[in-house]
Order: structure tokens, then C-alpha cells, then sequence
């Protein structure tokens, strides 16, 4: 699916200095996908191809919109 150094040169694209974490679900559930380590968006793989546009991530429960995750709020510290 996807090799581990490419995996480790991806990050959130809201936050570019947060790495992303690789999320393949159980036979038949859900779709893989890449999860930012930080505001937990999900940016699913759709045949092998990773959409990171944030227009079209899952976002995380509890979040109305891009404007309120953590990595588009302000800077980690």
C-alpha cells in the first residue's frame, strides 16, 4: 500500500511539521486511511492513492469545521 519512507515523509497538510499516521481498518470496514498525530483527520487512500486535500478529510468527532482543528488554530509549542 504504502512503503514506510514514504509514509515517513508525509506530513498534515495543515500543519506541515506534524507526520501522519498510516490507519488500515479490518476486512470490510472503513477505508484506509492517512490520521494526522495531531488534530486526529482522517485523509482516506482511495485505491492505493492518499487524498490529502483538507476539503475532503474526515474530520474528527466533535469538529464542525477545518477552521477549528488544533492544526489550523495556532502553532504547536
Amino acid at each position: 500500500m504504502i512503503s514506510p519512507e514514504f509514509l515517513a515523509m508525509l506530513r498534515c497538510p495543515l500543519d506541515t511539521t506534524v507526520p501522519v499516521r498510516l490507519e488500515v481498518p479490518e476486512e470490510g470496514r472503513d477505508m484506509p486511511a492517512l490520521v494526522c498525530t495531531r488534530c486526529e483527520t482522517r485523509y482516506l487512500i482511495h485505491d492505493g492513492i492518499p487524498n490529502m486535500l483538507p476539503e475532503d478529510a474526515v474530520l474528527p468527532p466533535g469538529c464542525p469545521n477545518l477552521d477549528r482543528l488544533p492544526c489550523r488554530q495556532r502553532p504547536r509549542s
